[in-house]
């Protein structure tokens, strides 16, 4: 009867420290939380204009990358269309450096490093090194 009675005092005091290690929280998760509402704000801005179909948008430090697909009627006014996403982003954040296409391989690229971020498989290094890459997609 003793033995039964040790080993359920066990189990509790087991399951408790259990519940109380799971219960943490990761005081690391705001900061990716701020910048996901500035880069959700920036492709929900994209988003309402009217020729673009998706948008995806990452920020890292002043920089802004966005890329948005357009709608296959609207792909004659491309020029017009990077311009007027360009001046939305530009006029809602004057201090980043933005940096914004209609391309589909910067789209891809964008859409394929957030995915990574999202699951913390990308370090900073690997980051900054993707993001140069897409920037270049996004000049040439």
């Amino acid at each position: 009867m003793r033995k039964n009675f040790r080993i359920i005092i066990g189990m509790n005091v087991v399951f408790l420290i259990l519940l109380a290690a799971g219960c943490n929280q990761q005081a690391s998760e705001l900061p990716q939380h701020v910048i996901n509402e500035e880069t959700n704000e920036a492709e929900e801005l994209l988003k309402d204009m009217d020729p673009i179909t998706s948008a995806v948008v990452i920020t890292n430090d002043d920089k802004m990358y966005a890329a948005a697909e357009v709608k296959h009627m609207n792909r004659f006014q491309l020029e017009s269309i990077r311009k007027q996403g360009y001046n939305r982003l530009s006029k809602r954040w004057p201090d980043h450096n933005i940096h914004f296409s209609t391309d589909k391989k910067a789209l891809m690229e964008l859409q394929k490093l957030n995915n990574d971020m999202g699951e913390k498989k990308v370090g900073k290094k690997d980051q900054e090194k993707r993001l140069t890459k897409i920037e270049e997609f996004m000049k040439g």
